[in-house]
């Protein structure tokens, strides 16, 4: 199922390639995350976002992004006083576009927002060495939102970067611990356009 999406968004972003209006691309990223209300400390797990994207051009200003990325995020173990968590998942956001400065296929900075559905198919935890296999803790399925911004350096390559937190409980088990768990993060990386 896994392999079928990334088939299917790979085939949106290089059909729609030739398009007046529409593009697509590769994104590769680097993200700091933490998970408020696990009690395990620090914004300083570092990670990966590699994936692709599609946009669609309503107007010179306004455009549409959908993208599909497979994450690694997170909180770290913090002088062994913390444990770590370490989560990986499929993003799926759907950003609205708003060209600030430039023109379309030029150097430009665009604002970005939206939601995106989050998709856990993996999550381990623990204590130095000790690694236990944590997803009967979390929710499967999550919803975020997402603010950021994304600078062409020219036509077919650019630098974003984005804040991300959660809006649905991470905690499979919230009544009975009581536990709300939101993940929030925050991605730097490289888009790479194919228009």
């Amino acid at each position: 199922m896994k392999k079928l999406w990334i088939i299917i968004l790979a085939l949106g972003c290089f059909l729609g390639v030739k398009a007046q209006n529409v593009g697509g691309g590769l994104l590769v990223a680097g993200v700091a995350s933490q998970i408020d209300g696990d009690a395990w400390g620090g914004y300083n797990k570092i990670g990966y976002s590699l994936g692709g994207f599609a946009w669609y051009d309503f107007n010179d200003r306004i455009s549409l992004m959908p993208e599909i990325t497979i994450n690694h995020r997170g909180s770290r173990e913090v002088v062994e006083a913390y444990g770590q968590y370490n989560l990986n998942l499929i993003d799926v956001p759907l950003l609205l576009r708003y060209r600030l400065l430039g023109a379309p296929q030029e150097k430009s900075l665009l604002f970005e927002a939206g939601p995106s559905a989050n998709i856990l198919f993996g999550a381990k935890g623990g204590f130095g060495d000790n690694r236990l296999d944590l997803m009967s803790n979390f929710n499967r399925f999550g919803i975020s939102a997402n603010v950021g911004a994304t600078g062409f350096l020219g036509r077919h390559v650019a630098v974003f970067g984005r804040w991300t937190y959660s809006l649905t409980n991470l905690n499979q088990n919230a009544r009975a611990i009581r536990a709300y768990w939101r993940c929030h993060f925050i991605t730097f990386g490289l888009k790479f356009a194919f228009k």
